[in-house]
């Protein structure tokens, strides 16, 4: 696949990891190419961790051997001593201080020495790890997309999705849905797949209901003037209609192509040619009523939607069934949801938004130790497999020689 797409003038170059960095002569663990998270960064950290170790116990070592040669020159018995010789051991003890200031100054340099070697310490413990792995770790040199391309002009609007927000998220949504890279046809059929994920990662997470029969719609008609007014399909026909002016609103999952007409007619419609950006600007203006309404304490407000929001707050405080059951409360729980995703303020006054912000951190942080502790345990089991194929390939050679 490599070969391949090299003949195609997608990759440069390909080598494993070991003559990458003997090439590049790598003089930095920095330097080391490596993906935040993957195998390589432990082991990084942990090489770090085994020289302080070993830094430690041998400063220990030391120590204990000074205490040693102390305690041992205590060992003799005091005998008198003739004050002719007083003079001589002060002048020796003078001589000893000196030879001792000069050896501080010596282990001073021997320590800047070894601290300059702590780097080549660690590069030569990774390159040893290394040097096992290289056969299943390659280095990709990728062609400049800059310079092969053109500009391109990108009119669709930044899209927030929680696929993309980390690897460790992306990997735990392949892993799970089994798409696969190995080959031309998997990567083409993965890639169209997270693509449909994409474009529809918030199809089926907000619902609106008709303000007229408060049932949900499908198909809805939004008012241009009114903040969070939508009506279904048949609320919009009955009579007396709405004053203001409404716009049609299809969603992704309802099926336009069963109706013909409609879809010629409304062909050119901005609502229905970017269904995800009047999804998320309604998504918006729904968090900024509710922020409002939290922030608000006059009781004549001008703003219509406030007092509409108010009661839905107070209902979620006074509800006495379930908020699963609750069709309110489980549309303001989303609500809050999405708006504690990127909310930053430690005292924000949004209805569950700081117990939201915990969950969601723990969450994050529960799913980042089990996907390091997959990964410590596949790169275990690749090394045991390695080593029993190496032990394998050295048997045979072995034989002849006996």
């Amino acid at each position: 696949m490599l070969d391949r797409a090299i003949l195609e003038r997608v990759v440069i170059d390909y080598k494993d990891i070991m003559k990458d960095c003997q090439d590049n002569q790598v003089q930095n663990a920095l330097n080391i190419p490596y993906f935040e998270g993957d195998f390589w960064s432990n082991i990084i950290e942990e090489s770090i961790k085994e020289l302080d170790q070993e830094e430690e116990d041998r400063r220990k070592q030391e120590v204990e051997a000074a205490r040693a040669i102390e305690d041992g020159g205590f060992d003799d018995p005091i005998e008198p001593e003739d004050p002719t010789d007083i003079s001589d051991k002060r002048k020796s003890a003078n001589t000893h201080k000196k030879k001792n200031l000069k050896k501080t100054t010596a282990s001073q340099r021997k320590v800047a020495k070894k601290q300059m070697s702590n780097c080549t310490d660690l590069l030569s413990k990774i390159f040893a790890t290394m040097e096992k792995h290289k056969e299943a770790f390659f280095v990709i040199r990728l062609r400049n997309p800059i310079a092969s391309c053109p500009a391109v002009n990108d009119t669709d609007a930044l899209i927030q999705c929680d696929l993309m927000d980390t690897r460790d998220a992306f990997l735990n949504f392949a892993r799970d849905k089994h798409y696969e890279f190995s080959s031309l046809r998997r990567a083409k059929f993965s890639t169209l797949a997270l693509l449909y994920e994409l474009h529809t990662s918030t199809t089926d997470k907000f619902t609106y209901n008709c303000n007229a029969c408060r049932h949900q719609c499908e198909i809805r008609y939004h008012c241009t003037v009114c903040d969070d007014f939508d009506l279904c399909e048949k609320c919009y026909h009955t009579e007396p209609k709405h004053e203001h002016r409404m716009e049609r609103s299809v969603p992704s999952i309802v099926d336009v192509s069963q109706d013909g007409e409609q879809n010629s007619l409304n062909s050119n419609d901005k609502s229905i040619a970017s269904p995800q950006l009047q999804r998320q600007q309604s998504m918006q203006r729904c968090i900024e009523a509710l922020l409002h309404a939290v922030n608000c304490r006059n009781a004549n407000c001008v703003n219509r939607s406030c007092f509409r929001y108010k009661r839905v707050i107070q209902h979620t405080k006074e509800c006495k069934g379930k908020n699963s059951q609750c069709n309110v409360c489980k549309q303001v729980i989303f609500l809050c949801w999405y708006h504690a995703k990127s909310c930053m303020d430690l005292n924000c006054q949004v209805p569950f938004c700081t117990n939201l912000k915990t969950k969601i951190q723990k969450q994050r942080a529960t799913s980042l130790q089990t996907d390091r502790r997959r990964m410590q345990a596949m790169m275990q089991q690749r090394t045991n497999t390695m080593q029993t194929q190496q032990q394998s390939q050295s048997q045979p050679q072995a034989q002849p020689g006996k």
